[in-house]
């Protein structure tokens, strides 16, 4: 009798074994401040920022982002304002891809993995950073989430929307996201080809 390991693929920011993900350790963008936009999330799309000619370390993705693209598997526990210096329970901590403090973040540059995508993405679609700037079902886009391609330029495609979480295979049907912000999703992610 032989015991078979779960692990949950549908938690957002966890890639799937198969195709094999193609990792790597980034720098980011980091300081010791506390409060600043150098904290990224589990799950989010990460860029070189566009004004950056060096181009050395990741940002949350921009508007004007273009590929290689990153997305942030990253796991850091970041303490809860206001609790003590002895931590009893995970309820003391708040899970992110990467401390503002830290200066490097754990990324996916290929492979299926389960993000945010805001707004509504058929089956099959491709993606492309939200920028923020459009709103759906009554809520403005969130830097580092994905929406569907507008078609424009080719350098902003990220990857490919399969399905929603719990849709993938079997006897469930993929289904289009709805137009909200923040529905999860199993993407086929390619930031850095073509």
């Amino acid at each position: 009798m032989s015991q078979v390991g779960f692990i949950n693929y549908e938690i957002v920011g966890t890639p799937e074994p198969f195709p094999i993900p193609v990792t790597r350790a980034m720098n980011k963008k980091f300081d010791n401040l506390v409060a600043t936009d150098k904290e990224i999330a589990r799950g989010f799309l990460m860029a070189f920022d566009p004004a950056d000619t060096t181009k050395k370390e990741l940002v949350i993705a921009k508007a004007t982002a273009e590929k290689p693209f990153y997305f942030c598997i990253g796991y850091a526990l970041k303490p809860v304002a206001g609790t003590d210096n002895f931590f009893m329970t995970d309820t003391n901590f708040t899970v992110v891809g990467a401390l503002q403090s830290d200066p490097k973040v754990n990324a996916l540059y290929s492979g299926n993995v389960a993000g945010f995508i805001d707004g509504i993405v058929q089956p099959g679609q491709q993606l492309m950073p939200a920028d923020g700037s459009t709103t759906h079902g009554g809520s403005a886009e969130v830097l580092g989430h994905m929406k569907a391609w507008d078609g424009s330029n080719r350098k902003t495609i990220c990857g490919i929307y399969l399905g929603r979480v719990g849709q993938s295979d079997g006897k469930w049907v993929a289904t289009a996201t709805t137009d909200v912000i923040g529905t999860i999703g199993k993407i086929q992610f390619n930031g850095g080809i073509g």
